[in-house]
């Protein structure tokens, strides 16, 4: 069985290393970009089987590139876990609004995380 592969999106160096050091940990492989437009190009161009995308990122943010891959046939598919250091509901509910599966306050919890990845993958961890 090939290893699903989880793309992560956050211009924060730490949390993406953490991000990463997890996904591995548990059995995936990760891809990283470190601004939306990357981001939306690695989606395009891997088809990874998830997504964690940062919401409050230089340039272009996480709600719109979002949208965009919402909005285009070959990344549709894709569930998109929003991932931010915001708590206020109002971001939450633009996230859901712009097509993510589920929002994450960080620092988040490592069993809420895991299992968050793990139940939008539908694989038990490795």
């Amino acid at each position: 069985m090939d290893r699903k592969t989880i793309l992560i999106i956050d211009d924060n160096e730490t949390s993406l290393t953490l991000m990463r050091d997890i996904v591995n940990r548990i059995g995936f492989s990760a891809i990283e970009a470190g601004d939306a437009e990357t981001g939306v190009r690695l989606a395009r161009e891997k088809s990874p089987d998830l997504i964690l995308m940062d919401i409050r990122l230089p340039g272009m943010d996480g709600i719109d590139a979002t949208k965009l891959l919402k909005a285009a046939p070959e990344t549709a598919r894709i569930p998109v876990l929003a991932v931010s250091a915001s708590a206020f509901e109002r971001d939450r509910r633009r996230a859901l609004a712009a097509g993510c599966a589920a929002y994450i306050t960080k620092p988040f919890n490592f069993d809420e995380f895991v299992k968050t990845i793990v139940g939008y993958l539908g694989e038990r961890e490795a």
